[in-house]
């Protein structure tokens, strides 16, 4: 555990950094071995710079794969699924309904689209993090290549949905060509859902100039948080076998349902549906247990987490100069003790174990959606990019405001216990009121951003609840 502290020049706030310091911040586009290979870039002005050595996994290599196995599958499919006459008359004869050579043709022209937009997005973001001083220029291309990628992975995954839609009715329709119009579909989700995550390339250029200007601030990054759980990893271990019984038992849980419903239509006697009700009951004792067990088991790990941080961190207030404390306000340290602590407890554990349950629970019930219905499940997938694209929105919304608000809080903490330690000053100077008037302008200010958060809150739950009751009702369509 380090016990370095950097401090602001703007606020005077202190930053203790009490988790490990293995590893510095890099970019995503570098590989480990950075020190040992270099190369050489030549940028669009003609200039020539020295970069180290990029990885061979960064994204922008995985959607060229992505791309080329597309249009390879689809290519192959559309040669091997008929003879020479079938593909001639496939293209002279061509109709939306029964041919697959206009996806051939989308995938063919994406295929060459996003890989010269990907090449120089890629060579755009280089020249940026390696010139800090590059023109404006560069940092305005990332982000027109970014959203005419976004435009085209879109528009493809537009057509891919409706090329399905107008093919549901279609009868006797080859399962081949079928079979392509749903790789179509998941190719085309997913270099969707890739080219939305080229935002952070651009975010990681924005942050830049800051990372240069104080070179000790640390990125709190996933990893980072989850190094203050590894004293715990035993009792999250278990806690997590709990979380998989629970998930196992809620995804299980509507396909009983259906059966206990279709017995009681369908048979003349009620043992298959008594038989049915006692399983789905013992299903969701299992999963109370499960429930019960992770709920505990999360919640002490994270008590025992912060107990050790609050720890550390006192200890190395205590160890800091005496010039630390002259430039730190006391009510902003014991802030930092109290409030903060809990928020990091809340995020290495209760948080991840959100986060944990929700994706299996997604992972699961679309296994038994896939198993059940193929084409309805496509078809409800349809507003997952939207959510996506929403999602990370509102995240990046919240992650700002929810800082500020910890900071209005921190000062609000500062400016009452200052101002309770030195209460004899106070009454001295009769500056009560002037007191008072000072902490209710903190407390306006964080009151002021909670309401923020809670606008974006309602309006998420709220687009999020319409799109996926909007997705519902086509299924039901």
């Amino acid at each position: 555990m380090s016990s370095n502290h950097t401090q602001t020049n703007n606020d005077d706030v202190a930053i203790l950094d009490v988790t490990s310091d293995n590893n510095d911040d890099q970019s995503p586009l570098l590989s480990d071995n950075t020190q040992q290979n270099n190369s050489i870039l030549l940028t669009p002005n003609g200039d020539t710079i020295l970069v180290p050595s990029i990885s061979r996994y960064r994204l922008t290599n995985i959607l060229r794969i992505i791309l080329f196995i597309e249009f390879l599958t689809l290519l192959t499919i559309w040669l091997v699924g008929s003879n020479t006459h079938s593909l001639i008359d496939d293209i002279i004869h061509y109709q939306f309904t029964t041919s697959i050579f206009d996806i051939v043709c989308v995938s063919l022209c994406k295929l060459i689209l996003l890989i010269i937009l990907l090449t120089e997005l890629e060579t755009s973001v280089i020249v940026r993090l390696y010139t800090p001083n590059s023109p404006r220029s560069f940092i305005f291309i990332c982000y027109v290549y970014t959203i005419i990628l976004i435009i085209l992975s879109s528009c493809s995954l537009a057509f891919s949905i409706i090329k399905l839609i107008f093919i549901l009715y279609k009868l006797n329709l080859n399962k081949l060509y079928l079979s392509s119009i749903y790789l179509f579909l998941i190719f085309s989700s997913i270099e969707f859902i890739g080219t939305l995550l080229m935002v952070p390339y651009l975010t990681r250029i924005k942050l830049l100039g800051q990372q240069l200007s104080n070179s000790k601030t640390k990125k709190v990054d996933l990893k980072r948080l989850l190094s203050l759980a590894k004293s715990e990893r035993l009792l999250l271990s278990i806690a997590v076998c709990f979380l998989l019984v629970s998930s196992a038992t809620q995804v299980i849980q509507p396909y009983f349902f259906g059966q206990i419903i279709d017995d009681a239509l369908k048979s003349d006697t009620m043992r298959l549906v008594n038989m049915n009700v006692l399983i789905l009951f013992g299903i969701n004792c299992v999963g109370a247990i499960g429930s019960s067990f992770r709920s505990w088991l999360f919640e002490l790990a994270g008590q025992r987490i912060v107990y050790r941080l609050r720890q550390n961190i006192f200890v190395s207030i205590i160890k800091q100069e005496i010039g630390f404390f002259d430039n730190t306000r006391t009510g902003e340290l014991t802030n930092r003790l109290s409030n903060d602590t809990q928020v990091l407890q809340n995020a290495v554990t209760i948080n991840i174990s959100m986060l944990v349950r929700f994706l299996l629970q997604i992972i699961g019930s679309l296994a038994v959606m896939f198993y059940l219905e193929v084409t309805l499940t496509l078809v409800l997938m349809g507003v997952v990019p939207v959510i996506i694209l929403i999602s990370r929105q509102y995240g990046s919304i919240v992650q700002k405001l929810r800082k500020k608000f910890q900071d209005e809080l921190a000062a609000a903490g500062s400016t009452a216990e200052e101002s309770i330690s030195n209460i004899r000053t106070v009454r001295i100077f009769g500056a009560e009121r002037k007191t008072s008037n000072h902490y209710l302008d903190n407390l306006l200010k964080s009151y002021a951003v909670g309401k923020k958060l809670a606008w974006n809150s309602g309006v998420f739950m709220g687009v999020v609840s319409l799109l996926v009751a909007g997705g519902i009702s086509i299924v039901l369509w």
